[in-house]
């Protein structure tokens, strides 16, 4: 396959079906031979933080809503280890979170409501006030830190 002369839609749709099976090498490969093109546009910098922001803050209330999906998946098979499990979870991301936020000096809230804000139930859940694993803070916080360098979007920065 000559991957210069691939369309737009079809390099779009192969990139999503990579990244779905985690196919880095693929969305690397479809990232370097797309035809680049010149362009002049607001500060970089300004830019990529700003939207690589807005994505993690976007993660964040995706991962706790799912969190919580499992609590009640878990709740109603009566699986309290489970539950507990994803508790945790939420107190580890909520932490992770929050250093992630200080990193950028910004209030975690306001980060949250500028992308859409939270889901009253992911509200609630972060009121917790059980003690976050630092093992899973660390995971969490590997998680974010990738969603902000944009690594899976092939985005390369010079």
């Amino acid at each position: 396959m000559d991957y210069e002369k691939i369309s737009v839609a079809e390099r779009v749709r192969r990139t999503i079906e990579a990244a779905a099976s985690r196919d880095f090498a693929e969305i690397r490969k479809l990232t370097q031979s797309c035809p680049k093109e010149t362009v002049e546009i607001t500060n970089l910098e300004y830019l990529n933080t700003s939207r690589m922001l807005m994505r993690a803050a976007s993660l964040f209330e995706l991962e706790v809503r799912g969190l919580l999906l499992n609590i009640t998946a878990a709740q109603q098979a009566g699986q309290h280890d489970v539950m507990l499990h994803n508790l945790k979870e939420i107190a580890a991301v909520k932490v992770a979170w929050e250093e992630f936020c200080d990193g950028y000096d910004l209030e975690p809230s306001v980060l949250v409501l500028a992308a859409g804000g939270h889901h009253p139930i992911v509200s609630s859940a972060l009121q917790t006030t059980l003690d976050a694993d630092p093992e899973s803070v660390n995971q969490w916080s590997e998680r974010l830190r990738v969603s902000a360098s944009a690594e899976t979007a092939g985005e390369i920065r010079h």
